[in-house]
Protein backbone atom coordinates (compact mmCIF):
# COMPACT_ATOMS: atom_id res chain seq x y z
CA UNK A 1 0.00 0.00 0.00
CA UNK A 2 1.69 3.41 -1.18
CA UNK A 3 1.74 6.20 1.23
CA UNK A 4 0.11 8.89 -0.73
CA UNK A 5 -3.43 7.98 -2.72
CA UNK A 6 -2.97 7.13 -6.13
CA UNK A 7 -4.94 10.08 -7.11
CA UNK A 8 -3.41 13.52 -6.61
CA UNK A 9 -4.43 17.20 -7.87
CA UNK A 10 -2.32 19.34 -9.96
CA UNK A 11 -1.96 21.75 -6.72
CA UNK A 12 -0.82 19.20 -4.95
CA UNK A 13 2.10 18.02 -7.35
CA UNK A 14 3.06 21.45 -7.97
CA UNK A 15 3.50 21.74 -4.03
CA UNK A 16 5.14 18.86 -3.74
CA UNK A 17 7.45 19.80 -6.49
CA UNK A 18 8.26 23.26 -4.93
CA UNK A 19 9.05 21.22 -1.38
CA UNK A 20 11.44 18.78 -3.69
CA UNK A 21 13.39 21.49 -4.68
CA UNK A 22 13.39 23.88 -1.37
CA UNK A 23 14.39 20.04 0.00
CA UNK A 24 17.34 19.33 -2.26
CA UNK A 25 18.93 22.56 -0.77
CA UNK A 26 19.08 22.33 2.44
CA UNK A 27 20.46 18.72 1.74
CA UNK A 28 23.20 20.15 -0.68
CA UNK A 29 24.00 22.55 2.20
CA UNK A 30 24.04 19.65 4.80
CA UNK A 31 26.27 17.60 2.48
CA UNK A 32 29.01 20.87 2.06
CA UNK A 33 29.00 20.98 5.74
CA UNK A 34 30.19 18.07 6.44
CA UNK A 35 32.57 17.68 3.75
CA UNK A 36 33.97 21.09 5.04
CA UNK A 37 34.36 19.93 8.46
CA UNK A 38 35.89 17.10 7.00
CA UNK A 39 38.95 19.08 5.50
CA UNK A 40 37.35 19.44 2.34
CA UNK A 41 40.09 20.33 -0.34
CA UNK A 42 39.51 21.24 -4.18
CA UNK A 43 40.97 18.45 -6.20
CA UNK A 44 41.78 20.45 -9.05
CA UNK A 45 43.62 23.00 -6.36
CA UNK A 46 45.44 19.74 -4.74
CA UNK A 47 46.23 18.38 -7.93
CA UNK A 48 48.01 21.46 -9.37
CA UNK A 49 49.77 21.80 -5.58
CA UNK A 50 50.78 18.32 -6.27
CA UNK A 51 52.86 18.81 -9.16
CA UNK A 52 55.06 21.09 -7.87
CA UNK A 53 55.41 19.61 -4.06
CA UNK A 54 58.46 17.36 -3.88
CA UNK A 55 56.86 13.75 -3.37
CA UNK A 56 53.32 13.54 -1.37
CA UNK A 57 49.78 12.86 -3.15
CA UNK A 58 47.07 15.31 -4.03
CA UNK A 59 44.79 13.09 -1.82
CA UNK A 60 47.24 14.06 1.24
CA UNK A 61 46.47 17.15 0.95
CA UNK A 62 44.18 19.81 3.60
CA UNK A 63 44.24 22.76 4.08
CA UNK A 64 44.02 24.84 7.28
CA UNK A 65 40.47 23.65 8.61
CA UNK A 66 38.80 26.59 10.31
CA UNK A 67 36.08 25.24 10.09
CA UNK A 68 36.58 22.44 12.39
CA UNK A 69 38.19 24.82 14.64
CA UNK A 70 34.94 26.63 14.86
CA UNK A 71 32.91 23.58 15.85
CA UNK A 72 35.61 22.35 18.56
CA UNK A 73 35.68 25.68 19.96
CA UNK A 74 32.10 26.14 20.67
CA UNK A 75 31.09 22.28 21.49
CA UNK A 76 33.20 21.82 23.61
CA UNK A 77 31.42 24.76 25.69
CA UNK A 78 28.29 22.65 25.34
CA UNK A 79 28.46 19.77 27.71
CA UNK A 80 25.84 18.28 29.76
CA UNK A 81 27.17 16.41 32.72
CA UNK A 82 24.22 15.49 34.87
CA UNK A 83 20.31 14.97 34.90
CA UNK A 84 18.53 15.18 38.62
CA UNK A 85 14.87 15.40 39.54
CA UNK A 86 13.69 16.05 43.00
CA UNK A 87 14.14 12.58 45.03
CA UNK A 88 17.00 11.28 45.02
CA UNK A 89 15.80 7.64 44.06
CA UNK A 90 14.78 9.37 40.89
CA UNK A 91 18.03 11.19 40.45
CA UNK A 92 19.74 8.01 40.60
CA UNK A 93 17.98 6.00 38.01
CA UNK A 94 18.38 9.22 35.86
CA UNK A 95 22.07 9.59 36.27
CA UNK A 96 22.16 5.56 35.70
CA UNK A 97 20.18 5.81 33.01
CA UNK A 98 22.64 8.30 32.34
CA UNK A 99 25.85 6.70 32.38
CA UNK A 100 24.09 3.04 30.83
CA UNK A 101 23.65 5.10 27.75
CA UNK A 102 27.05 6.78 27.71
CA UNK A 103 25.43 10.02 27.15
CA UNK A 104 28.73 12.30 27.63
CA UNK A 105 30.59 10.60 24.17
CA UNK A 106 26.70 10.00 22.98
CA UNK A 107 25.72 14.27 23.51
CA UNK A 108 28.76 14.70 20.95
CA UNK A 109 27.61 12.81 18.39
CA UNK A 110 24.11 15.08 19.13
CA UNK A 111 25.27 18.04 19.64
CA UNK A 112 27.80 18.02 16.83
CA UNK A 113 25.43 17.83 13.12
CA UNK A 114 23.30 19.60 15.31
CA UNK A 115 25.48 22.84 14.79
CA UNK A 116 27.39 21.55 11.82
CA UNK A 117 24.44 20.70 9.78
CA UNK A 118 21.91 22.72 11.39
CA UNK A 119 19.62 19.55 13.30
CA UNK A 120 20.41 16.43 14.34
CA UNK A 121 17.62 13.65 15.96
CA UNK A 122 17.56 11.95 19.29
CA UNK A 123 15.48 8.47 19.34
CA UNK A 124 14.01 7.17 23.15
CA UNK A 125 12.86 3.60 23.20
CA UNK A 126 13.06 0.78 25.82
CA UNK A 127 14.67 -2.50 25.20
CA UNK A 128 13.15 -4.76 27.62
CA UNK A 129 16.06 -7.39 27.50
CA UNK A 130 19.07 -4.67 27.96
CA UNK A 131 20.86 -5.46 31.25
CA UNK A 132 20.98 -2.93 34.08
CA UNK A 133 24.74 -2.64 34.58
CA UNK A 134 23.42 -1.13 38.37
CA UNK A 135 21.51 -4.55 39.26
CA UNK A 136 22.68 -7.92 38.86
CA UNK A 137 20.20 -10.25 37.02
CA UNK A 138 17.74 -7.13 36.37
CA UNK A 139 16.60 -6.17 32.46
CA UNK A 140 14.87 -3.45 30.87
CA UNK A 141 15.70 0.04 30.46
CA UNK A 142 15.75 3.31 28.50
CA UNK A 143 18.04 3.37 25.19
CA UNK A 144 18.98 6.64 23.46
CA UNK A 145 20.33 6.86 20.04
CA UNK A 146 21.19 9.84 17.41
CA UNK A 147 20.71 10.31 13.65
CA UNK A 148 21.83 12.90 11.61
CA UNK A 149 19.53 14.81 9.16
CA UNK A 150 19.02 12.71 6.24
CA UNK A 151 20.62 14.18 2.80
CA UNK A 152 20.51 11.18 -0.40
CA UNK A 153 23.64 9.94 -2.15
CA UNK A 154 22.59 11.74 -5.34
CA UNK A 155 23.62 15.07 -3.61
CA UNK A 156 27.33 16.02 -4.03
CA UNK A 157 29.97 18.05 -2.99
CA UNK A 158 33.46 17.35 -4.28
CA UNK A 159 34.04 13.45 -3.44
CA UNK A 160 31.88 13.28 -0.99
CA UNK A 161 27.93 12.60 -1.23
CA UNK A 162 24.83 12.37 1.11
CA UNK A 163 24.53 9.41 2.98
CA UNK A 164 21.58 7.76 2.30
CA UNK A 165 19.95 7.60 5.61
CA UNK A 166 18.84 10.18 8.78
CA UNK A 167 15.86 11.69 9.61
CA UNK A 168 13.54 14.75 8.87
CA UNK A 169 11.34 16.84 10.80
CA UNK A 170 7.88 17.45 9.71
CA UNK A 171 5.95 20.57 11.40
CA UNK A 172 2.93 21.49 10.92
CA UNK A 173 2.84 23.42 7.69
CA UNK A 174 6.50 23.55 7.10
CA UNK A 175 6.80 26.02 9.95
CA UNK A 176 9.32 24.67 13.13
CA UNK A 177 8.00 27.07 15.39
CA UNK A 178 4.53 25.08 14.88
CA UNK A 179 4.02 21.46 16.20
CA UNK A 180 6.28 18.51 15.12
CA UNK A 181 4.09 16.09 13.51
CA UNK A 182 6.10 13.33 12.27
CA UNK A 183 9.66 12.72 12.15
CA UNK A 184 10.61 10.23 8.82
CA UNK A 185 13.89 8.09 8.92
CA UNK A 186 15.36 6.28 5.67
CA UNK A 187 18.24 3.73 5.52
CA UNK A 188 18.98 0.70 3.46
CA UNK A 189 18.90 -2.33 4.90
CA UNK A 190 20.95 -5.59 3.65
CA UNK A 191 19.90 -8.73 4.36
CA UNK A 192 21.20 -12.11 3.30
CA UNK A 193 18.96 -14.34 1.02
CA UNK A 194 20.47 -17.93 0.10
CA UNK A 195 23.19 -16.59 1.34
CA UNK A 196 23.49 -13.26 -1.54
CA UNK A 197 23.00 -9.73 0.00
CA UNK A 198 20.23 -7.99 -1.18
CA UNK A 199 19.80 -4.15 -0.12
CA UNK A 200 16.42 -2.71 -0.38
CA UNK A 201 15.20 0.91 1.32
CA UNK A 202 13.56 0.71 4.06
CA UNK A 203 11.83 3.81 6.13
CA UNK A 204 9.79 4.55 9.67
CA UNK A 205 7.50 7.09 10.11
CA UNK A 206 7.16 8.51 14.08
CA UNK A 207 3.76 9.97 13.76
CA UNK A 208 2.51 12.29 16.48
CA UNK A 209 -1.00 12.27 17.94
CA UNK A 210 -4.14 13.43 15.33
CA UNK A 211 -6.92 15.13 16.13
CA UNK A 212 -8.41 11.69 15.67
CA UNK A 213 -6.19 8.61 15.21
CA UNK A 214 -3.46 8.35 18.37
CA UNK A 215 0.25 8.17 17.85
CA UNK A 216 1.59 5.77 16.04
CA UNK A 217 4.32 4.08 13.94
CA UNK A 218 4.64 3.20 10.55
CA UNK A 219 7.27 0.92 8.89
CA UNK A 220 7.43 0.97 5.01
CA UNK A 221 9.81 -1.15 2.27
CA UNK A 222 10.28 -0.43 -1.17
CA UNK A 223 9.76 -2.92 -3.56
CA UNK A 224 11.84 -3.77 -6.93
CA UNK A 225 9.16 -1.24 -8.57
CA UNK A 226 10.70 1.92 -6.32
CA UNK A 227 6.81 1.70 -4.56
CA UNK A 228 6.79 1.94 -0.81
CA UNK A 229 4.91 -1.35 1.05
CA UNK A 230 4.18 -1.64 4.58
CA UNK A 231 6.39 -3.64 6.19
CA UNK A 232 5.96 -5.31 9.43
CA UNK A 233 9.96 -6.79 11.49
CA UNK A 234 10.10 -10.01 13.31
CA UNK A 235 10.11 -9.51 16.90
CA UNK A 236 10.79 -11.52 19.95
CA UNK A 237 7.29 -12.29 21.83
CA UNK A 238 7.67 -13.46 25.58
CA UNK A 239 7.70 -16.66 25.17
CA UNK A 240 10.98 -16.21 23.03
CA UNK A 241 9.32 -17.21 19.89
CA UNK A 242 9.90 -14.90 16.72
CA UNK A 243 6.71 -13.23 15.45
CA UNK A 244 5.64 -10.22 13.15
CA UNK A 245 4.98 -6.51 14.79
CA UNK A 246 1.24 -5.34 14.39
CA UNK A 247 0.91 -2.47 11.79
CA UNK A 248 0.91 -0.10 12.55
CA UNK A 249 2.57 -0.07 15.55
CA UNK A 250 0.22 2.23 18.14
CA UNK A 251 2.25 4.29 20.31
CA UNK A 252 -0.23 4.78 23.24
CA UNK A 253 0.27 3.27 26.92
CA UNK A 254 -1.38 -0.10 26.02
CA UNK A 255 -0.37 -0.68 23.00
CA UNK A 256 -3.47 -0.55 21.26
CA UNK A 257 -5.33 2.48 18.98
CA UNK A 258 -7.80 3.62 21.71
CA UNK A 259 -4.99 3.82 24.45
CA UNK A 260 -3.42 7.02 25.39
CA UNK A 261 -0.95 8.31 23.21
CA UNK A 262 2.66 8.50 24.39
CA UNK A 263 4.68 11.28 23.34
CA UNK A 264 6.62 11.62 20.27
CA UNK A 265 10.40 9.19 20.59
CA UNK A 266 11.84 11.36 18.06
CA UNK A 267 13.62 14.57 19.62
CA UNK A 268 14.36 17.14 17.49
CA UNK A 269 17.65 18.83 17.94
CA UNK A 270 18.86 22.64 15.88
CA UNK A 271 20.06 25.41 16.17
CA UNK A 272 18.15 28.70 15.63
CA UNK A 273 18.63 28.98 11.96
CA UNK A 274 18.26 25.29 10.93
CA UNK A 275 20.90 25.82 9.04
CA UNK A 276 24.59 24.99 8.90
CA UNK A 277 25.84 27.40 11.58
CA UNK A 278 28.94 28.56 10.15
CA UNK A 279 27.85 29.02 6.78
CA UNK A 280 28.36 32.33 6.77
CA UNK A 281 32.12 32.02 6.27
CA UNK A 282 32.77 29.07 3.89
CA UNK A 283 34.03 31.67 1.54
CA UNK A 284 36.58 32.20 3.87
CA UNK A 285 37.42 28.99 4.33
CA UNK A 286 37.78 28.47 0.47
CA UNK A 287 40.17 31.56 0.74
CA UNK A 288 42.41 30.08 3.09
CA UNK A 289 42.82 26.82 1.14
CA UNK A 290 43.61 29.12 -1.65
CA UNK A 291 45.98 30.96 0.32
CA UNK A 292 47.70 27.59 1.69
CA UNK A 293 48.30 26.35 -1.85
CA UNK A 294 50.04 29.27 -2.67
CA UNK A 295 52.50 29.07 0.45
CA UNK A 296 53.60 25.70 -0.25
CA UNK A 297 54.01 25.53 -4.06
CA UNK A 298 56.11 29.50 -3.96
CA UNK A 299 57.73 28.13 -0.87
CA UNK A 300 58.66 24.45 -2.75
CA UNK A 301 59.40 26.40 -6.03
CA UNK A 302 61.73 29.14 -4.74
CA UNK A 303 62.61 27.54 -1.32
CA UNK A 304 66.03 26.37 -3.17
CA UNK A 305 67.91 29.52 -4.89
CA UNK A 306 67.56 29.05 -8.63
CA UNK A 307 70.07 29.21 -11.38
CA UNK A 308 69.31 30.64 -14.85
CA UNK A 309 71.94 29.42 -17.10
CA UNK A 310 72.46 32.51 -19.59
CA UNK A 311 73.92 31.07 -23.18
CA UNK A 312 74.60 28.27 -22.47
CA UNK A 313 72.95 24.83 -21.14
CA UNK A 314 74.27 23.17 -18.00
CA UNK A 315 75.03 19.17 -19.01
CA UNK A 316 76.51 16.73 -16.88
CA UNK A 317 79.52 15.96 -19.40
CA UNK A 318 80.72 19.60 -20.37
CA UNK A 319 79.50 18.49 -24.24
CA UNK A 320 76.51 20.39 -25.65
CA UNK A 321 73.45 18.94 -25.01
CA UNK A 322 72.58 15.63 -26.63
CA UNK A 323 69.70 15.43 -28.55
CA UNK A 324 67.91 13.19 -26.61
CA UNK A 325 68.58 15.09 -23.47
CA UNK A 326 70.12 12.55 -21.46
CA UNK A 327 72.94 14.89 -20.32
CA UNK A 328 71.10 17.08 -19.27
CA UNK A 329 72.15 19.17 -15.73
CA UNK A 330 68.89 18.48 -13.57
CA UNK A 331 69.82 21.01 -10.43
CA UNK A 332 69.69 20.43 -7.29
CA UNK A 333 70.97 22.66 -3.51
CA UNK A 334 74.38 23.21 -3.52
CA UNK A 335 75.36 21.92 -6.58
CA UNK A 336 78.05 23.33 -8.43
CA UNK A 337 77.84 23.87 -12.51
CA UNK A 338 80.63 24.06 -14.82
CA UNK A 339 81.36 25.56 -17.89
CA UNK A 340 84.68 26.01 -20.64
CA UNK A 341 82.78 28.80 -21.80
CA UNK A 342 84.57 32.51 -20.79
CA UNK A 343 82.20 34.74 -18.66
CA UNK A 344 81.71 36.56 -21.40
CA UNK A 345 79.88 34.29 -23.62
CA UNK A 346 78.06 32.73 -20.78
CA UNK A 347 76.82 33.25 -17.32
CA UNK A 348 74.62 32.24 -14.43
CA UNK A 349 72.33 34.23 -12.45
CA UNK A 350 70.01 33.63 -9.15
CA UNK A 351 66.05 33.85 -8.12
CA UNK A 352 65.85 34.90 -4.51
CA UNK A 353 63.78 31.89 -3.10
CA UNK A 354 60.15 33.90 -2.79
CA UNK A 355 59.14 35.89 0.84
CA UNK A 356 56.59 34.19 2.09
CA UNK A 357 55.47 36.77 4.95
CA UNK A 358 52.84 38.45 2.58
CA UNK A 359 50.86 34.83 2.10
CA UNK A 360 50.96 34.40 5.70
CA UNK A 361 49.99 38.33 6.83
CA UNK A 362 47.26 37.51 4.40
CA UNK A 363 46.04 34.42 6.22
CA UNK A 364 46.39 35.54 9.47
CA UNK A 365 43.79 38.54 8.33
CA UNK A 366 40.94 35.83 6.48
CA UNK A 367 41.73 33.94 10.15
CA UNK A 368 40.74 37.10 12.21
CA UNK A 369 38.12 37.92 9.72
CA UNK A 370 36.71 33.87 10.41
CA UNK A 371 36.74 34.58 14.11
CA UNK A 372 35.20 38.10 14.00
CA UNK A 373 32.78 36.63 11.68
CA UNK A 374 31.91 33.06 13.56
CA UNK A 375 31.56 35.84 16.30
CA UNK A 376 34.78 32.88 18.24
CA UNK A 377 37.43 34.04 20.35
CA UNK A 378 40.98 35.91 17.82
CA UNK A 379 43.28 33.48 19.62
CA UNK A 380 41.93 30.66 18.76
CA UNK A 381 42.42 31.37 14.52
CA UNK A 382 45.49 33.57 14.63
CA UNK A 383 48.73 32.00 14.45
CA UNK A 384 51.41 34.72 14.46
CA UNK A 385 53.55 36.12 16.94
CA UNK A 386 51.40 39.03 17.95
CA UNK A 387 49.15 38.90 21.21
CA UNK A 388 46.09 40.58 20.40
CA UNK A 389 44.50 42.69 23.08
CA UNK A 390 43.10 41.86 26.66
CA UNK A 391 39.95 43.88 25.27
CA UNK A 392 39.74 41.86 22.10
CA UNK A 393 40.59 38.46 23.85
CA UNK A 394 37.86 39.14 26.24
CA UNK A 395 35.54 40.19 23.30
CA UNK A 396 36.10 36.92 21.94
CA UNK A 397 35.01 34.68 25.04
CA UNK A 398 32.25 36.97 25.56
CA UNK A 399 30.59 36.28 21.99
CA UNK A 400 31.49 32.50 22.90
CA UNK A 401 29.92 32.10 25.64
CA UNK A 402 26.82 33.59 24.50
CA UNK A 403 26.85 31.31 21.77
CA UNK A 404 27.18 28.09 23.80
CA UNK A 405 23.92 29.55 26.10
CA UNK A 406 22.18 29.99 22.99
CA UNK A 407 23.00 26.46 22.61
CA UNK A 408 21.88 24.93 25.71
CA UNK A 409 18.77 27.22 25.78
CA UNK A 410 17.97 25.10 22.65
CA UNK A 411 19.02 21.53 23.03
CA UNK A 412 17.88 21.50 27.01
CA UNK A 413 14.23 21.31 26.15
CA UNK A 414 14.57 18.35 23.97
CA UNK A 415 16.56 16.75 26.21
CA UNK A 416 14.17 17.22 29.50
CA UNK A 417 11.53 15.78 27.21
CA UNK A 418 13.66 12.76 25.89
CA UNK A 419 14.28 11.75 29.62
CA UNK A 420 10.83 12.74 30.36
CA UNK A 421 9.98 10.02 27.98
CA UNK A 422 12.40 8.02 29.32
CA UNK A 423 10.70 7.88 32.93
CA UNK A 424 7.17 7.34 31.39
CA UNK A 425 8.83 4.40 29.37
CA UNK A 426 10.02 2.94 32.18
CA UNK A 427 6.76 3.15 34.44
CA UNK A 428 4.90 1.42 31.50
CA UNK A 429 7.53 -1.69 32.16
CA UNK A 430 6.72 -2.16 36.22
CA UNK A 431 8.59 1.20 37.57
CA UNK A 432 6.50 3.16 39.48
CA UNK A 433 8.39 6.59 39.38
CA UNK A 434 6.65 10.29 39.98
CA UNK A 435 6.12 11.92 36.89
CA UNK A 436 5.54 15.24 38.46
CA UNK A 437 9.14 15.56 39.85
CA UNK A 438 10.63 18.10 37.86
CA UNK A 439 13.95 17.36 35.85
CA UNK A 440 16.53 19.22 35.47
CA UNK A 441 19.81 19.40 33.98
CA UNK A 442 23.50 20.41 34.55
CA UNK A 443 25.16 21.71 32.21
CA UNK A 444 29.68 22.37 32.25
CA UNK A 445 30.65 25.72 33.31
CA UNK A 446 30.95 27.90 29.93
CA UNK A 447 32.71 30.63 30.86
CA UNK A 448 36.30 29.14 31.74
CA UNK A 449 38.77 31.18 30.99
CA UNK A 450 42.09 29.46 31.02
CA UNK A 451 45.01 30.20 32.38
CA UNK A 452 46.98 30.68 28.73
CA UNK A 453 44.37 33.07 27.97
CA UNK A 454 45.11 35.10 31.11
CA UNK A 455 48.57 35.19 30.76
CA UNK A 456 48.18 36.76 27.35
CA UNK A 457 45.83 39.40 28.82
CA UNK A 458 48.49 40.12 31.67
CA UNK A 459 51.03 39.84 29.10
CA UNK A 460 48.95 42.82 26.61
CA UNK A 461 48.01 44.79 29.97
CA UNK A 462 51.43 45.05 30.99
CA UNK A 463 53.05 46.05 27.77
CA UNK A 464 50.41 49.03 27.28
CA UNK A 465 51.76 50.09 30.40
CA UNK A 466 48.49 49.38 32.71
CA UNK A 467 49.06 49.49 36.68
CA UNK A 468 49.35 46.48 38.34
CA UNK A 469 46.43 47.33 40.80
CA UNK A 470 43.88 47.38 37.37
CA UNK A 471 45.30 44.14 36.39
CA UNK A 472 44.80 42.21 39.26
CA UNK A 473 41.56 43.62 40.08
CA UNK A 474 40.48 43.37 36.47
CA UNK A 475 41.97 39.86 35.17
CA UNK A 476 42.06 37.86 38.61
CA UNK A 477 38.73 39.67 40.13
CA UNK A 478 40.77 40.74 43.15
CA UNK A 479 39.69 43.26 45.81
CA UNK A 480 41.67 45.97 47.33
CA UNK A 481 42.34 44.09 50.41
CA UNK A 482 43.23 41.23 48.42
CA UNK A 483 45.35 43.30 45.90
CA UNK A 484 47.26 45.24 49.11
CA UNK A 485 48.32 41.73 50.74
CA UNK A 486 49.39 40.74 47.47
CA UNK A 487 52.06 43.58 47.33
CA UNK A 488 53.43 42.97 51.32
CA UNK A 489 53.55 39.34 50.19
CA UNK A 490 55.63 40.56 47.04
CA UNK A 491 57.43 42.82 48.73
CA UNK A 492 58.14 41.09 51.80
CA UNK A 493 59.38 38.31 49.25
CA UNK A 494 61.90 40.57 46.84
CA UNK A 495 63.05 42.40 50.19
CA UNK A 496 64.18 38.76 51.53
CA UNK A 497 65.86 37.59 47.96
CA UNK A 498 67.51 40.89 46.85
CA UNK A 499 67.54 42.81 50.24
CA UNK A 500 65.98 46.16 48.97
CA UNK A 501 62.02 47.05 48.00
CA UNK A 502 59.91 45.97 44.83
CA UNK A 503 57.75 49.20 42.92
CA UNK A 504 54.06 48.90 44.33
CA UNK A 505 51.73 47.51 42.25
CA UNK A 506 54.10 45.29 39.83
CA UNK A 507 52.40 41.88 39.13
CA UNK A 508 54.71 38.61 39.42
CA UNK A 509 55.08 36.35 36.38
Amino acid sequence: MPILPDQINLAEIAYQQHLEDEEKEIQARIVKARELEAGYFDSDLATELQRSLLGGSENDLEGVNMISVALNTLLRRVSLQAVTAGSKEQTQWLQRTFKANRLLKTQRDLHRPAVRDGESFLIVDYDLFAPRPWEEGGRGMPRFFVYERYTSPNITYGDGAGSGQGCKAHYRNGDANQPLEMVSMRWPETIYEDGEPVTAQRMTLYIAQQPNTAARIEKYKMDDAGEWRQHSDQVQDEAGELADETWPIWWTDDQTETGESLPLLAFHFRNEEMQPAFKRAWGLQIGMDHMFASLLSGTTLTGHQLLVALGFFPTTDGKEPADDGSNLMVLRPRQIIGTTKTKTEADVKHIPPADPRAILDSMDKVSIYFALVTGLPLKNFTFTRQVSSGEALRHGEVELVALANELSDLFEPEWIAAFSLARKLDNLYGASWDEAEEITLQWAPKETVSQEVKKDEVDSKLAAGVPGDVIQADVFGYSQEEIEKNKAAQNGADQNAAGETAVPGEVGA
